[in-house]
């Protein structure tokens, strides 16, 4: 909230918060003090094998995922590292956790914790998750260590580009909504000019047309809708990028291709 006399300052909308979810590749979830979800994103929802994110927020992360040790035995919640360091105040990160899909099937992945605190108190965690690059279940073999290391380095760039990603997605937003205020601030303003003297009115007329103001208020939509799809292009890659490793392919899973070659729509 800005003070008097301050710039006034934008502050992000549940729907800004929700396209940001939408936009992230990798599963991310926030969880309260008692460990129960209370939200998510598609990406958790589609690892753990769920129909929708009414299947996970409300219920307890811990038995969500049947968190087990490598050999398969269930492990205790309170011994569970993912929301052990952030219910501490702490940032946490592990690697190979075993994980269980909603049919059954177990799944090796990577977390990263952070606390949620409010007035300087805890209020719970967020966890981001990618699925281990080293393989993904118990029984399964290694992979040649040249392509551990290959798709570990995909897991990696796919991890790092996903938060600019994230961050232009909410700045697009805030353009686009920004854009939107101004459009009617601009209209208004049109239709006061009746009431200014007419020397007044001409040389603001003046000015909107060295402005190109009507170019401007047609294009500029158009411009913010086309970034917006533009990067939902390039997070649709980077998920595929994330799929590749994954599932330690020497091939572009299914959708790669066909996202680096989208076609491009020109106005």
């Amino acid at each position: 909230m800005s003070k008097p006399g301050q710039t006034p300052t934008w502050e992000p909308s549940e729907a800004d918060f929700r396209l940001l979810l939408d936009l992230a590749q990798e599963p991310i979830a926030g969880v309260d003090l008692e460990g129960r979800c209370t939200f998510c994103n598609p990406a958790l929802v589609r690892m753990l094998g769920l129909d929708c994110e009414e299947d996970v927020v409300g219920t307890t992360l811990h038995d969500l995922v049947r968190h087990s040790h490598a050999d398969g035995r269930p492990m205790a919640q309170e011994d569970c590292p993912i929301l052990n360091a952030p219910f501490g105040g702490n940032r946490g990160k592990g690697r190979g956790e075993h994980f269980h899909r909603a049919d059954g099937t177990t799944l090796a992945v990577d977390f990263w914790s952070y606390p949620l605190t409010r007035g300087g108190k805890p209020i719970g965690a967020v966890i981001t998750f990618s699925e281990h690059a080293g393989g993904a279940g118990h029984g399964e073999g290694r992979r040649a260590g040249e392509i551990a290391a290959a798709v570990d380095l995909a897991s990696g760039i796919a991890h790092e580009m996903n938060t600019p990603i994230q961050f232009l997605g909410i700045n697009l937003g805030f353009l686009r909504h920004s854009f939107d205020r101004l459009s009617r601030l601009l209209k208004a303003h049109q239709n006061a000019m009746r009431a200014y003297p007419p020397e007044v009115a001409e040389r603001l007329r003046r000015v909107e047309t060295e402005m190109d103001m009507d170019f401007l208020e047609a294009e500029t939509p158009k411009v913010l809708a086309e970034s917006m799809e533009g990067l939902a292009k390039v997070s649709q890659i980077v998920g595929a990028i994330q799929e590749l490793a994954s599932a330690g392919k020497a091939a572009p899973p299914p959708g790669l291709d066909g996202a680096v070659k989208g076609e491009h729509h020109e106005r």
